[in-house]
């Protein structure tokens, strides 16, 4: 109990250096706490985002190759039309939804601004097949299939009309082309007007990695039979038979369009690995950042425990004096040092408890491509503290060696003669 006495003096004689080094190790414990337990985060909710959707949807794209020449002749009359494909394999009992999405790149025009952007056609069954989570209103329908309408992501709504909420509002599209297909085609392109009928949740990581980031979906306008496609099928398969589909697929691909159809598949399975390369470096990064967090503000204990020693020179000089031992100021000094980390660590743990809501929201927010995980959760792992309870007071036991040495050799008689 006598060495708590101690270490209370010890505060309250040098209150403001002792509690700024506790705060700012506090600090440092804090920040490596949640950056720790983000890295553990992101690992499960990949792992969990990815099993979501690892067996049973696929992209797949129809790529015809031909050893002939490529024109402009031969792109126009390609013989590839995908609601063929689709509709031969629709029924097979290894699918549970197909669907598929026409890439158009159009111009934009709201009211004086213009944008180039890539739009997609697409049906009613496309929900059944992505996971299309709506926030305003509603995802087209059969009935509106008919009509000239369109939904759009929550980020394309803020960056076209600075708000989500933009049912109702017009989108008035084009066929972008360039001088020479327009000089080739001999006429503009029509305009179509396209009512705003909903507003989706930007689509979860996994799903955007496959597909990538689809913005815009509109119906079939007027002047659809006479715009290129690029030809891509959704697939919502039954459990376990991605690739059942994969090889129906190019079976029938093959026999539609000649034996040097090929169908590649993009899938959860598929990007994993490639995915997880670029988790990996994120994760290590944040390990690193907190190892550093932990070393800055350990780095107070060292300059509080030197200057304690300068303080403390003649107390330490009567201790020899009267007996003690280097060995006995030494620990004496660093279990001194030891308790000085301990509180700043406990701090710490407070406080990382109280913040780590609010920074594990701004750091998902930050990284923009990992902020919609279907899964995303957060909680504080006692493993995870533990090993920096650890690390931290190993890190301040070390920081404290120095100026326990320091005061172990301090010299009786010159320290009695100041």
């Amino acid at each position: 109990m006598s060495f708590f006495h101690k270490y209370y003096a010890f505060i309250i004689k040098n209150p403001v250096r002792s509690l700024l080094t506790l705060l700012q190790l506090a600090l440092g414990v804090a920040i490596a706490i949640v950056v720790i337990n983000l890295n553990f985060s992101l690992e499960k909710t990949a792992s969990m985002s990815f099993e979501e959707y690892k067996n049973d949807f696929g992209v797949f794209y129809i790529q015809h190759s031909s050893s002939a020449p490529i024109s402009m002749a031969s792109l126009s009359t390609r013989p590839v039309s995908q609601p063929n494909l689709i509709d031969l394999v629709a029924d097979d009992p290894s699918i549970k939804d197909i669907t598929g999405l026409e890439m158009i790149n159009k111009q934009l025009k709201i009211g004086s601004r213009n944008y180039i952007t890539t739009a997609y056609r697409g049906d009613h069954k496309l929900t059944n097949v992505i996971p299309l989570k709506m926030l305003h209103g509603s995802y087209i329908t059969k009935e509106d299939e008919s009509k000239n309408v369109a939904v759009i992501s929550e980020t394309y709504a803020k960056t076209l009309f600075g708000r989500t909420n933009v049912v109702g509002e017009k989108l008035k599209t084009q066929l972008f082309s360039s001088s020479i297909t327009l000089m080739a085609s001999g006429f503009q392109r029509p305009e179509t007007n396209f009512t705003i009928i909903g507003v989706y949740q930007d689509l979860p990581y996994t799903v955007r990695n496959i597909i990538g980031k689809i913005h815009l979906i509109h119906t079939k306008e007027a002047d659809a039979a006479s715009i290129n496609i690029s030809p891509t099928i959704y697939v919502r398969s039954e459990k376990d038979r991605l690739t059942e589909v994969h090889t129906l697929l190019t079976q029938k691909a093959k026999e539609l369009y000649g034996n040097n159809t090929e169908i590649v598949a993009r899938n959860a399975g598929y990007l994993q690995t490639s995915s997880s390369s670029g988790l990996d470096t994120l994760k290590k990064n944040l390990i690193i950042i907190a190892i550093a967090a932990i070393i800055v503000s350990s780095i107070g204990i060292l300059s509080v425990m030197i200057s304690t020693v300068s303080n403390k020179y003649r107390e330490i000089g009567i201790k020899r004096s009267l007996g003690a031992t280097k060995a006995r100021i030494f620990k004496d000094m660093l279990i001194e040092t030891f308790y000085l980390t301990l509180s700043g660590t406990i701090l710490g743990i407070v406080l990382a408890n109280l913040i780590s809501p609010f920074l594990y929201r701004e750091m998902i927010l930050s990284i923009r491509e990992l902020q919609e995980f279907y899964f995303t959760e957060f909680s504080l792992l006692p493993s995870s503290i533990i090993v920096i309870v650890l690390f931290t007071l190993l890190l301040g036991i070390i920081f404290g060696i120095y100026p326990a040495k320091l005061a172990a050799d301090i010299p009786p008689a010159e320290a009695l003669s100041d």
